[in-house]
């Protein structure tokens, strides 16, 4: 037997987007958590959810490509100054011209690993299975708009008639 607090994913697909906005921001004011999937972009769609542009991807990419750049210099410097100083062709012990190309390299290869795995880490992937894994079937074809609500067991039924007071079909 369920769990009567566990929480639950009500769905419902909105026809338009102004009605899926209208419905999110409804929604959102009497405090539910929302989800939605949509088969294109929609700026007032991510207005009416509140959603905010992340920063965690930039700050980890800034943070990869310093760490690499840094670690990359450092090791170069150590390799030719401390730990085999080697006088090729007259060029100084320490030139930093010459540690530049791999410097650039490691920057750029840790600056995208790192932003990589942000955004992995950031969107909570992977993740195989799920409440929300098959949504994207109600809006496969373009023309809908699907609202997610989680809602404890108990209140499903409230959110689900909720949804389809807002002008949402097929609710589940």
């Amino acid at each position: 037997m369920a769990d009567v607090g566990a929480p639950t994913i009500v769905a419902a697909a909105f026809l338009t987007e102004d009605a899926a906005v209208t419905a999110a921001r409804a929604l959102r004011d009497r405090g539910r958590t929302i989800f939605a999937v949509t088969s294109s972009p929609s700026a007032a769609l991510e207005d009416a959810l509140g959603a905010s542009t992340p920063r965690l991807v930039a700050r980890a990419c800034f943070a990869g490509g310093a760490a690499g750049a840094a670690a990359a210099y450092a090791l170069q410097w150590w390799i030719n100054v401390v730990d085999r100083p080697l006088d090729v062709g007259g060029r100084p012990l320490h030139a930093a011209p010459a540690f530049a190309i791999l410097t650039w390299v490691t920057l750029v290869l840790l600056a995208a690993l790192a932003a990589f795995a942000a955004f992995l880490f950031g969107a909570k992937l992977p993740r195989f299975t799920g409440p929300v894994a098959d949504l994207r079937l109600l809006c496969a074809g373009g023309s809908a708009w699907v609202l997610a609500v989680e809602a404890p067991g108990a209140i499903a039924d409230v959110v689900r008639g909720e949804l389809a007071a807002l002008g949402g079909e097929d609710a589940r």
